[in-house]
Parts: structure tokens; sequence; C-alpha cells
């Protein structure tokens, strides 16, 4: 077993230190303990490397000659780690060997011009060295005609071709102890290549070399441990929430602290030592720093004295609410569903502005960070009745500003219309894709329906503008997950259905829609009707108002019953996973002429008739599956309406839309 003795003195600008040889793993790396390897463990081709030259035996003819050859040779393409083999000595071979029974190196070569060995360090004594001490064991066996006896020994602090220095010690060496002493300027971090040279000599085998008990120190002056703080500057105005210090260390340190009027803020152990973000101040603040290094030296950057200003708030407003030609005023009323642009004007003086909170009527509507667009707010669903509108805008330092109110008034039509259905009214909402397959579920539509364990909220919902894409703006009074198709129910009551002459449908749609009322299909927008009528997998067609404004569909109020009524609706996108809103408004008009539909059979000439009052078009169905498959009649044919009775027909239903 190997031992060492540890000699050091410390100052605080200066390391003395003669390297302890102590036994450590293979880690060719330069600690304040130095460096020893005994070969106790197969070393890593990292650490001890080797490669061959091609040639032959007593290609080497002298020491000169060894020498330029070295002088060839690159530290990047010595690579190869030392075989382990258990002989002892292990056999002649091409490459340098450990031997794995001696527990040493071996250099021995054959079948080539010469053998190579070279040891990597690297310096983290985080002194920079100028002695440096090598020692190790040395010994040969089976002596045979060698044009350059035992070994020749070289050393680069670059590893390039043409910079090896040979080492005279090292040359030929007796049998025992070898050392030399090397005078240089090794850096810290930088690393150090020794490098062994064994020529393949005429006689055979060749004589086994070996190198055992290597050790490495050090005598150095320790770099001056050098900090300064790069941020903030000295004399700078800062914003005072979004200060950040930041410092530069000569050497990597084991700590950086940093002192804000002379009290410790913060202190940092691991990398990265900086940046860091200061406290929230105001008013004239001293900031230094102090480093610490491994062996517990210690560095002080210069006081900064810098002025950390008040933060001042962002400036919004909203500027202009617009539909169509009309812009917003005291005496301006918009027709409810009518989509209500609203801009906004927002900067922030001496920051950055980082969101935007958007409240309808006290009630947050939207939240918009960047980059989407948060200048602008699309109102297309406000309730009739006075909306007030404002913003809140963020800044960089956390602090809120709001706008003054921008009043909104929304009016309901004026009679004969009265509303059956207001927008913002509560849906029952099923989102998971196609329904169970049970009877039950089949007659999702139907007055009937238990619909008691769907999910509900108020109109628009959806997961559309206000949570999808750049120009999120359109914001849902309950945001919904969509996936695909999604099935609404509503349920209303009408005291005196005869009142009503017409209805008319109000739709919110992104993107496409069937709407039944007690049951029946009385309109489809956007989605293809097919022979087979319309399923939970069928995709919308492009809606290309991007669901922001209501459609409008006039439909019969002879389908109206006197107390419950439903409404029914499936929202279908064109496709999966894609943003969706919804909201409905049914409007009744009183007076006027109810359309009546009136049909009489001929059976002695296989014709019917159909005539109606009003105006409407003319559509049949030649089934009752689920959704009724409606269709207009061809020809949009004008009461009365004769056609002829095929015996085909089974069942043939008639209505008007």
């Amino acid at each position: 077993m190997k031992s060492c003795k540890i000699e050091m003195y410390r100052t605080w600008v200066a390391l003395t230190a003669t390297a302890c040889l102590t036994t450590s793993s293979w880690a060719a790396s330069l600690g304040p303990s130095g460096y020893f390897t005994d070969f106790s463990t197969q070393p890593a081709a990292a650490d001890w490397s080797t490669v061959t030259v091609a040639g032959a035996a007593g290609d080497v003819t002298s020491a000169a000659g060894l020498d330029a050859a070295v002088q060839l040779l690159m530290a990047s393409s010595i690579t190869t780690q030392p075989v382990a083999d258990p002989g002892t000595p292990p056999p002649a071979g091409n490459q340098a060997r450990w031997s794995s029974a001696g527990l040493y190196l071996q250099t021995r070569p054959t079948g080539v011009k010469m053998d190579v060995l070279m040891l990597t360090l690297v310096n983290n004594t985080v002194t920079n060295a100028d002695t440096v001490n090598i020692s190790y064991d040395f010994a040969s066996s089976d002596a045979v005609t060698e044009e350059v006896p035992g070994h020749r020994g070289y050393y680069s602090l670059t590893g390039a071709a043409n910079s090896w220095t040979n080492l005279p010690a090292f040359n030929s060496p007796p049998d025992g102890h070898v050392s030399t002493s090397l005078s240089l300027n090794w850096n810290s971090g930088a690393k150090l290549y020794i490098l062994w040279a064994d020529d393949n000599g005429s006689g055979s085998p060749d004589t086994s070399l070996t190198i055992d008990n290597v050790s490495v120190g050090i005598y150095g002056t320790l770099a001056p441990l050098s900090l300064s703080l790069t941020a903030p500057t000295n004399g700078a105005s800062l914003q005072g929430c979004a200060i950040t210090a930041s410092a530069s260390v000569s050497r990597t340190p084991t700590n950086v602290t940093y002192y804000l009027d002379n009290t410790p803020v913060f202190v940092r152990t691991t990398a990265p030592f900086s940046p860091v973000t200061l406290p929230s101040l105001v008013g004239s603040h001293t900031l230094y720093a102090r480093a610490q290094d491994a062996i517990g030296l210690t560095g002080f950057s210069a006081t900064n004295t810098f002025t950390a200003l008040a933060d001042q708030l962002a400036d919004v407003a909203i500027t202009n609410s617009f539909a169509g030609g009309l812009t917003n005023g005291p005496s301006i009323a918009y027709l409810v569903g009518t989509c209500i642009t609203n801009q906004l004007r927002v900067r922030d003086p001496d920051g950055t502005v980082t969101s935007v909170d958007w409240y309808v009527n006290d009630a947050l509507r939207l939240q918009i960070t960047p980059p989407n667009n948060w200048n602008t707010i699309l109102l297309n669903d406000a309730l009739a009745g006075t909306n007030l509108l404002r913003a809140v805008a963020w800044d960089n330092c956390g602090l809120p500003s709001t706008s003054a109110p921008v009043r909104i008034v929304v009016t309901n039509p004026p009679p004969p219309v009265s509303i059956l259905v207001p927008n913002g009214s509560i849906w029952k909402y099923n989102t998971n894709g196609p329904l169970s397959l049970d009877a039950n579920d089949l007659n999702w539509f139907d007055n009937g329906y238990d619909d008691r364990a769907w999910a509900s909220g108020p109109g628009e919902l959806g997961t559309g503008d206000a949570n999808h894409g750049t120009d999120a703006n359109n914001p849902e009074s309950t945001p919904v997950h969509f996936l695909g198709t999604t099935y609404f129910r509503h349920a209303f009551t009408v005291a005196n259905p005869a009142q009503y002459a017409n209805l008319t449908l109000r739709v919110l749609r992104d993107d496409g829609v069937v709407v039944f009322l007690n049951g029946a299909p009385i309109w489809t927008n956007n989605i293809a009707v097919t022979a087979d009528g319309i399923s939970f997998t069928n995709l919308a067609t492009v809606a290309a108002d991007d669901g922001t404004v209501f459609v409008v569909a006039p439909a019969l109020a002879n389908l109206l019953v006197t107390g419950p009524n439903v409404l029914a609706v499936e929202l279908h996108q064109t496709a999966l996973n894609n943003d969706s809103s919804f909201d409905l408004m049914l409007w009744g008009q009183t007076g006027g002429t109810r359309p009546q539909l009136t049909i009489s059979y001929h059976p002695d000439t296989s014709q019917a008739t159909i005539t109606w009052s009003g105006s409407g078009t003319l559509r049949r169905a030649r089934s009752l599956s689920s959704p009724i498959p409606w269709e207009d009649v061809p020809g949009n044919p004008a009461s009365p309406y004769t056609f002829s009775v095929s015996p085909t027909d089974r069942i043939v239903v008639y209505s008007l839309r």
C-alpha cells in the first residue's frame, strides 16, 4: 500500500502546497490534494490512454528519431484504454496494458514501430501552477537489444503536434523511483499531458517496461479572486420592481452573496450565480456582491449606487365601441344579439403590459396575454339592458390599472315580438360525443327525455375565440370543451301558443346546428342532410362568421304547445377538438294569421291536394327516422299543391317552414 504526506500553507492571496499523494480513484483530476494512482482499478481512457505507431521492430534507430516520431502525435488521437490482462507481466502486445494482477501499466510493443502511453491531467486546484512535481515507480524486465533503451518522456500543455517537450529524467531511467519538477504556467482549469514513448527494439520480444504509483503535485500562486458587479450599473435609474443584479467572477465560486443596503438579500450556492431579481424598491440604494471559492478565499465587488423609481401604472382606455355603422354613444341602443366591437388603448410608460382582463357588469369575461389580440373584445351576446364594460391592464410590476367604464345599452325587439327564449338562458349540455346507444338516449331531443344528469350553464357556451388562437377576443359565459358534436336542451313555458303567428330562431353557432322544437326538427344550418339523416359523426361545413354572428331563420308556431316546451340542438364542428360557440334566442310574433296546412285525398284519381295560408316553404319527409329527414318539395309549389300518391308511399309527412 502506498502513502503520502500533506504540507499546505494558505494566505488570503496565495496558495503554496506540496501535492498530497492520496490513494484515490483513477480520475485524472488534480485537486487541492494533488493526484495519485496505484492502478488498483483499470484506468479510464479519459485519464490514461494508449496508441501505437505503425512500423516494425528496429525502425527507430536513435533518441532523435524517437523524438521526431513523437512530435507528429496529437493528444486528441490518443484515446484507447489500456487493455486489462491478468498476466504478470502481461505478454507483449501492440498497445500498453493494465495488469489486473500486478496492478501496474506496461509497455512491450510488438509488430509496430513504437507504443505510446499518455496521462491527461486537469488542474482543478483553483491555482495557476508554476511548478509541477511528477514521480512514479519504474521497472524493466526481460531486457533485449533496444536502439533506445527504456522510455523517453514528454509533456505538453496543448497536446498539439510539435508541442511535446522532452523530460530528461524520464529518458531510459534506472529501475526504482523516478521524479522530475517542471517549471511552467499551468492555468487553473487547463489540461496537462504527460507522455511515455517506447520504441520496438530489434531484439525480440521487446523489453517489458512498467509504471506504477504515479503522483503529481503543484506549487503555485493563486490567481486573485476578482468579482465585479455588472448590473445595476453605478448611477443607474431603474424601474423599482424590475431590477436584476448580475456579477462576474474570475473563476467558478462556491457561493455569491448580494448585499442590498449592506444587508444580504440573496445567497447563490449553485450555478448560475447570477442574475437575481431584487425586491421592489423606491429611492436611492447601494448594492455589492461577495464571492467565495473552494478553498475559502473571498472577493468583493465595488459598491454601486442606483435609484429605484416608483412604478408608473399603465394607461388603459376603451376608445371606441361600434357595430356596423353605429358608434356607441348616450343615445345609441343596440338590438340584442348585435356583435359590438370594442377597441382598447393600452401602454405602459416605464415597463410592459403583461395581460388585460375584460369585465362585463363586474364579471370577469376574458383574460388575454401576449401574443393574443388584447386590444379588441367582441360582445355579440350581451343581455338586454345596460351593460358596463371595463378593462384592467396589468404591468410587469404586477400592478393593475382600470379603464373608465363604457356604458352599452342593449334592447329586445319591440312588440309585436315577444321573447320566448332570451340569449344567456341556461342550457343543459352533453359533451360526451356519441350518446349511449340505448332507447332513451336515441330520443334525446324529445320532451320527455331525462336530462337531469347533464351539465348546465348560461349562454354563450363553448371554447371559442376566448381560448383559441391569436384572435382570442370573443368571450363565453360558460367555457366548455366540446368534442365534435355536442347536445343541448332548454325547457321553456308557453301559456297561450295560439297567440303566436310565427316564430324566429336566432342562433349563435360555430360551426353547424340541427334545431328541434318539441321533438320535431325545424332547422339545419351549415351541415349537410344526407339520405341517412344526421348523426354525431357528421362534420359541419365551414361557418364563415366563426360563431360571432346570430344567424336568423323563420319557424312555424304550430309546433308550440301549452305549458312546457323543449328546444333541443345538435352543435357540429368542422373538425374534432376545434373551437366552438353556442347560444340561441327564440322570438314569437303575436297578431297576424298563423299559417294553416290542410291535406285532402282523392281516391278516385290517386291524388292529394295540400293547401295552406300565409307564407312558407312546403317540405316533406318519407320516414320518421331520427332525426326526421326533411326535404323541400321540388319546384317550391304554391298553395294549392296537387300531386300523385304512389302506392309504394308507406308514409309521407308534410310541413311548412
